[in-house]
């Protein structure tokens, strides 16, 4: 349709084009000029508006099977000429009464064909020249250049021929046993085939001006009412999911009939028209007996329905219908309604595929949203919260339950619920979702149910929310389901396959984020109470001492621990452990040995013999990977003497006021690794003054931002600050911890700072 049409000398465009060409070519076919004149203007305006180098108007001769050249443009052959350049091809044109398209003129052995490429013609169409129901000739266009001429091309080339027919049969080229309408009837045509060219290519402008779905569908019902001047229609297409037709597009519709329509592929009009893939003209609604409509309108006088066609399927239907009083629609118009809903079909299907992608990458994208916010947090409560929004939204729907499956006590329990009333309580939720949950959990797969088959008090709870349908979806984590999520809707919905799929993916998503806080939160519960066992409660002064401490869990809870015990009047023992792991399994296994080692301690004066009996409980009554490192020494406040012994820990640092330091050793393996050991237990006079720093190897063994933590670094601080009261020591002592390690220390971090008075 592109082509370009000159008028006074100036080039038009487009549309433009075509109605200046044939404005002209109008012009010289009803006039009265010169024989020939109109054909030689049709061969012109074919080659101008085609973009072809020439053209050639060819009649049919006296006698059968023969053809001569009329007129030519842009192609020296002079009319009567012995020869027929193309002949075979305009021969077959005219026989069969059908278009001829030859892309490739080099090689093709027709007759007459030689002749074009010697004039270096490289394409060529051919379209016959029809005067009522006979054939007169045929006119053909030539390009020098390879083309592959479109539907488009060939029906403007039509267009053109219908012209030139008429303008021949006017200078007698018609035979005399044609049976002809008047000029104004076959003028008539002409202006109609020119007029639907030109909305053709309008309907192709407007379908293919976007991808949006919804704007398309309006404009190509748009389109295809004007063509046909219809002036109530709709648009019905196939629903993947449910295999109904659904109507997506409406003009001259009641609302609540366009809301509702939905019909299976068989029944009624529309339903028949899929099914068959042919279109059917309706002069008669309320007589036809495919017809069927919830509400006829007397007014329609004559209705169509094609089918919408593309790659080879039907994806819909299209219905026309016109209140125009006596009009009655025939196949002309049906035809041409087949045509243009097909190309509107065509911007359809592409604009389908478009935003399927357009969803799937959305729902992708969305679910990697999900998967990123859901992995960032282990609390319950967001938890819960994000998935409860994330159905809501990626489901459109208008309610939601989510509950949780306890499997020891087989019930389910309501974590969050959303669209209900704002004074709805949990309870409410789980009423309403409960029996749509126990059908999940009885089919482990995606359920989908109406309401009002939900039992009493799920229909009154979703009655009062004017909630019709819902679907249950399984929260599934180690292929076990520990919860469903159960949506509702307002209207009813039928769920397509794909949906189904999306929501049981974000199911597996959701299920093990669900698992995963549950399980953490158990464990941060059982932790809390742990670590509330472990907390020292040591006094700032004992027997002889001045105390200090610092106790800094890895996680919420860990194994470090420290304490001060009464072993007799005027003794006090003091311990400072590690269990391996900062767990809540290391935890427990340091809660043992607390209360173990308290037992063996009181009134046992000997620091190697209750870490002897410690040792063989540990190993008789913890697996066979756990240890414990630790160091445990007796202060005697009236003699001033420390009696230790040390399994496998850290060894404390002694710092005397006279500025000198040394490392408290003792041999000893850890705790829990054999039966039979023994442990050396030493003794050493504590000069008042001292300072004594215990400490646990996440103090000295934590990756460094600016150098190594250790033992230098400790005396470093305490030994010039030994007046400081010995809390503010160990602050001190922590503080340079994390001035030199920060965020990268790893490890528990326990530390006690004893001051002999």
């Amino acid at each position: 349709m592109k082509g370009i049409a000159w008028s006074g000398g100036q080039p038009a465009g487009g549309y433009e084009a075509v109605v200046v060409a044939f404005s002209k070519l109008s012009h010289a076919v009803i006039t009265d000029q010169p024989p020939g004149r109109a054909l030689a203007t049709a061969a012109e305006t074919a080659a101008i508006l085609l973009q072809c180098e020439c053209g050639v108007v060819y009649l049919t001769g006296s006698h059968s099977g023969s053809v001569n050249v009329a007129v030519s443009y842009g192609m020296n052959i002079a009319p009567g000429e012995s020869y027929v350049p193309g002949e075979e091809i305009v021969l077959q044109c005219a026989a069969s009464g059908l278009p001829v398209v030859a892309s490739s003129l080099v090689g093709d052995d027709r007759k007459g064909v030689a002749a074009w490429v010697k004039m270096g013609m490289a394409s060529a169409l051919c379209a016959p020249l029809m005067v009522g129901n006979r054939t007169i000739g045929a006119i053909t266009v030539l390009s020098e250049t390879l083309r592959t001429f479109s539907a488009a091309d060939i029906d403007l080339l039509s267009a053109v021929a219908d012209q030139a027919a008429l303008a021949a049969w006017k200078c007698g080229g018609a035979p005399s046993d044609t049976a002809l309408e008047s000029p104004s009837e076959l003028t008539d045509l002409a202006q109609r085939k020119i007029q639907e060219l030109s909305i053709l290519n309008s309907v192709s402008e407007a379908v293919s001006s976007t991808l949006n779905l919804e704007r398309l569908l309006e404009l190509a019902l748009e389109q295809c009412l004007y063509a046909v001047d219809a002036t109530v229609g709709s648009i019905m297409l196939l629903d993947e999911g449910t295999g109904r037709l659904v109507i997506k597009a409406a003009k001259g519709l009641m609302p609540d009939v366009v809301a509702s329509a939905s019909v299976e592929v068989g029944e009624g009009i529309s339903g028949w028209v899929a099914e068959q893939g042919q279109p059917v003209l309706v002069q008669d609604a309320r007589r036809d007996p495919r017809f069927s409509m919830r509400r006829y309108r007397d007014d329609i006088t004559s209705a169509m329905s094609v089918p919408l066609k593309a790659r080879g399927r039907v994806i819909g239907v299209l219905n026309a219908s016109t209140v125009e009083a006596g009009k009655r629609y025939g196949p002309r118009e049906m035809e041409f309604l087949t045509t243009v809903a097909n190309q509107a079909a065509m911007a359809i299907d592409n604009a389908r595929l478009y935003d399927g992608l357009e969803r799937r990458s959305r729902e992708l994208t969305g679910l990697l949203q999900i998967s990123e916010a859901i992995t960032s947090t282990l609390d319950v409560r967001e938890v819960v919260s994000l998935l409860s929004g994330r159905f809501l939204a990626m489901a459109n729907v208008d309610a939601s339950a989510l509950l949780a499956y306890d499997s020891d006590n087989a019930r389910f329990r309501c974590l969050d619920g959303q669209g209900l009333s704002a004074k709805s309580k949990k309870s409410a939720y789980l009423e309403l979702a409960l029996p749509i949950a126990n059908k999940v959990l009885e089919t482990g797969a995606p359920v989908i149910m109406d309401v009002e088959d939900c039992g009493p008090r799920a229909c009154e709870v979703a009655g009062a929310a004017e909630l019709t349908s819902g679907v249950g979806v399984p929260l599934v984590a180690g292929g076990k389901t520990v919860g469903v999520v159960a949506l509702f809707s307002l209207q009813p919905r039928a769920f397509t396959k794909h949906e189904l799929g999306t929501l049981v993916a974000l199911g597996k998503l959701a299920g093990v984020a669900l698992h995963n806080a549950i399980v953490y939160q158990h464990k941060y519960e059982i932790a809390r109470s742990l670590q509330f066992q472990l907390v020292p409660n040591v006094p700032l002064k004992a027997d002889g001492l001045e105390i200090g401490h610092k106790y800094s869990p890895a996680r919420e809870v860990g194994g470090d621990y420290y304490d001060l015990i009464k072993v007799v009047p005027g003794k006090v023992g003091v311990v400072i452990a590690d269990v391996a792991g900062n767990s809540v399994p290391a935890a427990m296994y340091t809660s043992m040995g607390k209360n173990v080692l308290l037992a063996y301690a009181v009134d046992n004066e000997s620091p190697s013999d209750v870490l002897k009996k410690l040792n063989r409980i540990a190993c008789q009554q913890t697996q066979t990977e756990v240890f414990i490192s630790l160091f445990y020494g007796v202060f005697d406040s009236a003699t001033r003497v420390f009696r230790y012994a040390c399994a496998g820990h850290e060894p404390p640092i002694l710092c005397r006021p006279d500025g000198g330091f040394e490392k408290l050793h003792a041999d000893g393996l850890l705790v829990g690794i054999s039966e039979g050991v023994a442990f050396e237990e030493k003794t050493i006079a504590l000069d008042p003054g001292s300072v004594l720093v215990m400490f646990t190897d996440g103090l000295v063994d934590s990756p460094a931002v600016r150098g190594k933590f250790g033992v230098r670094e400790i005396v470093d601080i305490v030994s010039p600050n030994l007046l400081k009261p010995p809390q503010e020591l160990a602050d001190n002592i922590y503080e340079k911890l994390m001035e030199t390690a920060g965020s990268r220390v790893q490890d528990d971090v326990a530390l006690v700072v004893l001051k002999v008075l």
